[in-house]
């Protein structure tokens, strides 16, 4: 059976089209899978051993002719297609392919509706949480659009398929950055934690895209600690392998976050303006998620560029502290700054 996956973007929901890839081609192992996504992250299946093949959506070719033109080049090439971002430009390009396309639910509405309430909380903090059962899960939301074959949930994670053996020992990884501030835990606490962390015999070092390399370089100089910065000097599948020599990695809500999770390496994940409930959050494996609900949160589907309440609250409340008793707790019986 030949079937193509559709997720264009971003980077940590495109590595979580790998949970539902490697499901299906472990229930159906003569199937064909190939991915459609943008061919900066094209790299998330590299060595893949469940997606035959890539499809690039390149940068010069996202237009509304040159989508049209892509969807009608895929025509009669795949048995079913899943729709995994369903969005306008995935419709137009299952639209033009004819072939049998099944979309999955990205619950837009409610997550918008919880953020937009969030809002009227921050002002009326007497308001009740109407959304406090509330909860999502985007790798299952993917596994529903593909129940017709027959996958079934099981709390699959990520994977990407690393190339060489790796020791971890005593490596933690920092993963600092984030694309809006909102979801960032600020740099000084990041800085306290990598001192601590050096402090105590680990090799920290810190990752991030291009963008993050400014924030990282402040982080290890204010550290005061030997601190190995790759922030900005990898791709994703060197990312991938650097994380999965760690023993653990502390990370934002991010594509990194995600990638380390990916990588088999477990993830302290910090939430701080965006909320677990939105699906997103690495809830399966070894991995630990540190949230406070706090009425003003989340402020945003994405984070925002900054807090509109002021103080940063949901930041602040993520204690340096609280991460190392959980190394202490999960991670590592030896270490001792907690």
């Amino acid at each position: 059976m030949r079937i193509l996956l559709i997720r264009f973007s971003s980077l940590g929901d495109v590595v979580l089209v790998t949970a539902l890839a490697a499901a299906i081609k472990k229930l159906l192992p003569g199937s064909e899978i190939s991915v459609l996504t943008k061919e900066e992250y094209a790299e998330v299946f590299s060595g893949s051993k469940d997606v035959s093949a890539v499809i690039p959506l390149k940068k010069d070719k996202r237009g509304f002719l040159d989508l049209c033109a892509l969807g009608e080049s895929l025509e009669k090439k795949f048995d079913l297609i899943l729709d995994l971002h369903a969005n306008p430009r995935s419709f137009i390009v299952t639209t033009l392919a004819s072939t049998r396309t099944v979309r999955y639910k990205k619950h837009m509405l409610k997550r918008r509706l919880l953020t937009l309430y969030s809002f009227l909380r921050g002002a009326f903090s007497f308001l009740p949480d109407i959304f406090s059962g509330y909860s999502d899960n985007v790798i299952r939301n993917y596994f529903q659009a593909a129940k017709a074959l027959g996958v079934k949930y099981e709390n699959n994670a990520p994977v990407i398929y690393v190339k060489k053996p790796v020791v971890k020992e005593r490596n933690a990884g920092i993963a600092c950055g984030a694309r809006y501030f909102t979801k960032r835990w600020p740099e000084e606490k990041y800085a306290e934690l990598a001192g601590r962390l050096s402090g105590d015999g680990y090799s920290v070092t810190l990752f991030g895209g291009k963008d993050d390399l400014p924030s990282a370089e402040r982080i290890a100089a204010l550290s005061g600690a030997n601190i190995k910065n790759l922030a900005g000097k990898t791709g994703i599948l060197e990312l991938a392998e650097a994380m999965s020599a760690c023993a653990f990695v502390i990370a934002n809500d991010s594509g990194p976050m995600h990638i380390a999770s990916a990588a088999g390496t477990p993830v302290i994940a910090l939430f701080c303006g965006t909320s677990p409930k939105f699906g997103f959050a690495p809830a399966y494996g070894k991995n630990t998620v540190i949230n406070f609900d706090i009425p003003c949160k989340p402020c945003g589907i994405h984070g925002q560029k900054f807090c509109w309440a002021g103080g940063f609250k949901c930041a602040d409340k993520i204690a340096v502290k609280s991460i190392l008793e959980i190394v202490n707790d999960k991670y590592d019986t030896g270490h001792r700054n907690a």
